[in-house]
């Protein structure tokens, strides 16, 4: 009887504890900025250009860009916490580093590699090509030294991104930035 009780308080344990997990890194995610593409920053520019350094077509306003990006963002952060959610529904975590490293290889790096193609496919503004460039340069960067990163946090992943989270800011696009500040 006591081996019973045993078992199913463990068993139960191990449901809360990956509920647990489950919850905190989905709540993680969002405060740590990590849930890309929140949305946009509340400017408009309606500044036109001529060419593009990136993506093919007519260059887009400064503000079609910035429509699309954030829109580009938003579903990469709803991809990345939907392919969380149903890499850990009803599995138990048994090791937390492990189940870092795992959501980097399956989930993060496959999702912002898809995420960095989509921004580079769209035709920048003339006037901001060469910012657009390097954000999205250093994107890529981040991206890779991500790949080669111990993950044992979600803030470990975040700081993999900060030049990319400056420029960021700095091209008006706040809303695909990875950190809080």
């Amino acid at each position: 009887m006591r081996d019973s009780i045993t078992q199913d308080h463990l068993i139960k344990r191990e449901n809360m504890n990956t509920r647990g997990f489950i919850g905190l890194l989905i709540l993680a995610l969002a405060m740590a900025g990590l849930f890309v593409g929140c949305g946009s920053d509340g400017t408009a520019d309606t500044s036109s250009s001529s060419s593009s350094a990136q993506g093919s077509g007519k260059p887009l306003t400064v503000a079609a860009y910035k429509k699309r990006a954030y829109a580009i963002c938003g579903k990469a952060g709803e991809e990345i916490l939907q392919k969380i959610g149903q890499r850990f529904e009803g599995a138990p975590v048994k090791n937390e580093a492990e189940a870092y490293e795992e959501l980097r290889d399956s989930v993060f790096i496959p999702q912002l590699e898809a995420e960095l193609e989509e921004l580079r496919s769209l035709p920048a503004p003339d006037a901001s090509a060469e910012d657009m460039e390097a954000m999205l340069d250093a994107l890529e960067d981040g991206v890779e030294d991500l790949e080669r990163a111990q993950v044992k946090s979600l803030s470990d992943v975040s700081e993999a991104f900060p030049k990319f989270d400056q420029l960021a800011t700095s091209n008006g696009l706040r809303g695909c930035r990875f950190g809080s500040a």
